[in-house]
């Protein structure tokens, strides 16, 4: 009967879960600054649903065998390897589990098993001492608390590098948004016109005309002389992502364009955040972000100069389930204060 060594899929298992629970808090927070607690949650989950397949895989296709008849090392994967190509062999020994390899030259090592139990390690030394006397044995340990040390500390060195080149680059992404809050009916609705988009009804000058609709994007034209464009967009969101990316996003919090913005503006650390919100305000000039609410709805005010114009961006998003509405101003001259507010406060949701 040939003498096998099988991988020890429960103690990988259990391994890597630690090192994972041990690593997702810094990890998700270099990657999603302060939303790092629903990243942090969603690797755990998807670690105890994934984990345990791939230890049942190893516990069935990671080992091998020695056949004494051939001559060779039988791997479960893999091609057989002749005793005489064996030049040495590697222990590397960390958590109670052995990883194994043999050496077949100067720049040939061949993994033969990457999760054998600890106690399996004095009873492989003999056995491949006495079919290949002049083997070489290298050992090595790995401290667990070293390892995760210094995890953690490479990612905090290459996040701060990160954050460094970004801030140098586009210092554009430490303006953070300055809050606002209005109230239905304060603003005066003079020579304003109710148009409606989806869930939406909202007030624009009388002076602009609908020019057309494209997809869900409605286009407003100043009959004037100031040659100011209009783009508004209205999107529900349904109850539950249906694809994978969109399952992804929303495990991070980011399921919708709404939540991005509430991510991405009031960010100063953590990786996509920023990188989200340096690409909203990339080729922008004289930049200003308002959080604003109103009785029902809350968003964001984007205003900046873009390529010789003014460019404005509203967002407000409310109820149940949620209701987002976006206008996208283009317009000779920046808005004022008492122009957003007659549109910010002119918005209703007409379903709650």
């Amino acid at each position: 009967m040939e003498l096998q060594f099988k991988g020890n899929g429960i103690q990988f298992l259990k391994n890597v879960f630690l090192y994972i629970l041990a690593t997702a808090p810094l990890m998700s927070l270099c990657i999603m600054g302060a939303a790092w607690l629903r990243v942090c949650l969603g690797i755990i989950v998807l670690s105890m649903v994934l984990l345990p397949i791939i230890a049942w895989l190893i516990s069935r296709i990671d080992g091998f065998s020695f056949n004494d008849e051939r001559q060779a090392i039988d791997r479960r994967s893999g091609r057989p390897i002749p005793y005489s190509s064996i030049k040495q062999l590697n222990l590397n020994e960390t958590s109670g589990m052995l990883q194994v390899s043999v050496q077949q030259g100067a720049f040939r090592s061949v993994s033969i098993v990457s999760a054998l139990g600890r106690s399996e390690k004095s009873r492989l030394q003999e056995a491949f001492a006495e079919r290949i006397p002049s083997l070489v044995i290298r050992e090595k340990a790995y401290a667990d608390w070293k390892s995760l040390i210094f995890l953690n500390l490479l990612f905090l060195a290459l996040t701060a590098a990160f954050h460094g080149y970004l801030y140098s680059r586009h210092p554009h992404i430490g303006i953070v948004p300055l809050r606002i809050e209005w109230m239905q009916g304060e603003a005066t609705k003079f020579g304003m016109k109710e148009r409606s988009t989806g869930d939406f009804s909202y007030l624009l000058p009388a002076q602009f005309r609908r020019e057309g609709i494209e997809g869900d994007v409605t286009f407003f034209g100043d009959s004037g002389l100031r040659k100011t464009e209009f783009k508004v967009v209205a999107k529900s969101r349904g109850g539950s992502p249906e694809t994978i990316s969109n399952l992804l996003r929303f495990m991070i919090g980011m399921g919708s364009y709404a939540e991005v913005l509430d991510k991405a503006y009031p960010a100063r650390f953590g990786i996509i955040p920023l990188v989200v919100k340096d690409l909203a305000l990339a080729g922008m000039a004289d930049i200003r972000i308002f959080s604003v609410r109103t009785k029902d709805l809350d968003g964001y005010i984007l205003q900046g100069s873009k390529q010789g114009s003014a460019s404005t961006s509203i967002m407000l998003a409310g109820g149940s389930p949620r209701a987002e509405i976006y206008f996208f101003i283009s317009s000779p001259a920046r808005l004022d204060e008492k122009n957003l507010q007659e549109i910010v406060t002119g918005v209703q949701l007409r379903r709650k």
